[in-house]
């Protein structure tokens, strides 16, 4: 039985194009992304989460309702 010793120069190489290849990935996804006010619902949206923070915020009854 024959051992062979892989060299660590490559399994470092590896690692390190491995790490490079998905910050690459990461980053280039992330320069398309909208800018907030640039969708076309962007400000509907907005008024609803506005609006149910209100109503949660002044809900009547007790804690119990």
């Amino acid at each position: 039985m024959s051992k062979h010793k892989v060299p660590s120069i490559s399994i470092f190489t590896g690692l390190v194009a491995v790490v490079l290849g998905n910050s690459l990935l990461m980053t280039s996804g992330s320069a398309y992304a909208d800018l907030p006010g640039k969708h076309p619902y962007y400000l509907h949206a907005l008024t609803d989460l506005r609006t149910a923070r209100w109503l949660l915020e002044h809900r009547p009854g007790d804690a119990a309702v």
